[in-house]
């Protein structure tokens, strides 16, 4: 018996840790990567289980310990299975009317508050249970540490196993469905041959089928993976071929053609066209159709940096046959911190990842960097019409003072929008003005891009 109880502590354990990174990585096409999101699930999260291990305490001298944990288990995987199929819907309409803090914490407590509440009784009753069932007096303080081993063990297992295997090789959606198995699991090793609240948890469990067929939905894109990182799709639209990066059009190509559809790309083609070209360096890989359409019409050494390696496979899915252009699965702040004073004819900045660019990409700290990396800089950015939102004016503002001038020039107009295409640059190149306004300068140690992009990806969707 003590073993199935430390089993149950482990699984418990790594559900937790599981859900916790599942709920992150859900979001992060909602809303993009921020501290903002990682603080508010692990907050709500370390809530609800110090109210339920406190809840599970009371539960723990009860007479019926062994059946209302099955329930708990039962439903809990249940509320889990509706909680991660709801939220993004929940993450998407709460974000847009309260703002990103507290509709993310809105959205978060209602679809795992409750769950985690239920779950978290568990280490208490077992604690119990397993100082009757060792030396009969009831004494629990000898076996709360040992159990409390497992089950961090479990959290441990639940915090690295998903990112480092289970993404990429199950999916996110599977991963889901895992972890509501695992809670199931439990309910049914401790209420195994003992009739502990088996129609009731019957009840429950049939009740959480319909969203783990939700989460299961096989895909019929070209390509499509859950990274660790992100969410990539390749799909057929009209006569393109779109990589779509967590849920956002991020490249494409006309097929069979495979000329790039995307008009900042075209643009930066074009701005590029006369300027002699023997290297070039993209942080931002994306579907890599800048580098490629470079190294392939002008024999342009390009480099394509981004962090996760899937993007890769995504791009030979986009291209439909083998690339030419050399990729490096890197962060882009290594990347830049690391290379030779002018090592690049060109360093192309490209790192939005589906609704927001990740904040470390816009600092003073790392446009210097990325300055010192080449003779020539080229950002792509996506601004509100007329560029007055504080995200638009600082972020050009940062630019001018790590480059000493930043010029800007529209590259599409992205209809239905109130946001466009821009590129900047560091140079006066040809169609670029340069920017007389003022903003905040974006640092590592102080900012607030995600409160600012927010605003702009708000407007981007009325």
């Amino acid at each position: 018996m003590k073993n199935i109880l430390y089993l149950v502590a482990f699984l418990e354990g790594f559900s937790t840790l599981a859900v916790e990174l599942l709920a992150i990585r859900i979001l992060i096409p909602v809303v993009g990567s921020s501290v903002v999101l990682t603080g508010v699930v692990l907050s709500v999260i370390l809530l609800a289980l110090s109210l339920g291990y406190e809840q599970g305490g009371r539960l723990a001298q009860s007479g019926r310990r062994r059946e209302a944990l099955v329930f708990n288990l039962t439903l809990s995987g249940t509320l889990y299975a509706w909680g991660l199929f709801l939220l993004p819907r929940l993450g998407d309409g709460l974000v847009d009317g309260l703002g990103l803090s507290w509709g993310l914490l809105l959205a978060a407590v209602l679809a795992l508050g409750l769950p985690v509440f239920l779950a978290s009784c568990t280490i208490p009753v077992l604690v119990q249970m397993l100082a009757e069932a060792e030396d009969g007096t009831g004494q629990s303080g000898r076996w709360t540490g040992r159990l409390l081993l497992v089950s961090t063990l479990g959290s441990v297992a639940g915090g690295l196993l998903p990112p480092m295997l289970l993404f990429g090789w199950a999916g996110v959606g599977w991963t889901a469905v895992g972890v509501v198995l695992t809670l199931w699991l439990c309910a049914a090793l401790l209420s195994f041959g003992r009739g502990s609240g088996g129609r009731p948890a019957t009840v429950l469990l049939l009740a959480g089928l319909p969203a783990l067929l939700f989460l299961s939905i096989p895909s019929s894109d070209l390509f499509h993976r859950d990274s660790a990182y992100q969410q990539l799709r390749v799909a057929r639209v009209g006569g393109e071929r779109i990589l779509f990066t967590n849920g956002q059009a991020a490249s494409g190509l006309t097929w069979p053609a495979k000329q790039p559809s995307f008009s900042y790309v075209r643009e930066a083609l074009e701005v590029l066209s006369e300027r002699p070209l023997g290297n070039a360096l993209f942080l931002g890989a994306a579907g890599m159709v800048l580098p490629e359409r470079l190294e392939r019409d002008r024999g342009v050494d390009a480099l394509s940096v981004d962090l996760d390696p899937a993007v890769r496979e995504a791009a030979l899915a986009l291209w439909g046959e083998p690339l030419r252009g050399r990729f490096l699965a890197a962060s882009a702040r290594a990347v830049v911190r690391k290379c030779e004073p002018r090592q690049y004819d060109l360093v192309f900045l490209d790192t939005f990842s589906g609704n927001a660019p990740p904040p470390e990409t816009l600092t003073l700290e790392y446009l210097r960097q990325a300055q010192r990396c080449g003779r020539l800089v080229i950002a792509n950015a996506i601004f509100d019409k007329g560029m007055k939102s504080a995200f638009s004016s600082s972020v050009l503002s940062t630019a001018r003072a790590a480059w000493g001038a930043v010029y800007y020039r529209q590259a599409a107009t992205m209809p239905g929008s109130l946001a466009d295409n821009y590129l900047l640059s560091d140079q006066p190149l040809p169609g670029f003005a340069s920017y007389p306004g003022k903003g905040v300068i974006y640092r590592d140690g102080r900012h607030t891009i995600e409160r600012d992009w927010l605003a702009v990806a708000s407007i981007k969707t009325k």
